[in-house]
């Protein structure tokens, strides 16, 4: 699996993130979602879909159609695919 950076897509074991501290708020700031090269802000479908090239590539995104909820957009058999990240407790 990788994360689709700018630049180039990166394993996700060298992505992943350290456990977050007893302190740490649950749902991250802007700021923090800003440093992963995973996240990629306001995008449409279309323009995530154009930096998947390789099953495993992955990106997070802001929904356009759904503001303030985040989008999961992968590369699943040669074909992308898109989950609202959904909230349980609707925070």
């Amino acid at each position: 699996m990788s994360a689709c950076g700018v630049q180039s897509g990166l394993h996700i074991e060298d992505q992943w993130p350290s456990p977050p501290s007893r302190k740490a708020p649950i749902a991250p700031t802007e700021d923090q979602l800003k440093q992963e090269l995973w996240y990629h802000g306001k995008m449409s479908r279309r323009d995530a879909e154009k930096l998947l090239h390789t099953d495993g590539d992955f990106l997070v995104r802001d929904s356009i159609t759904n503001p303030g909820q985040y989008v999961l957009t992968g590369m699943h058999n040669g074909q992308p695919k898109h989950l609202l990240l959904v909230d349980p407790e609707g925070v």
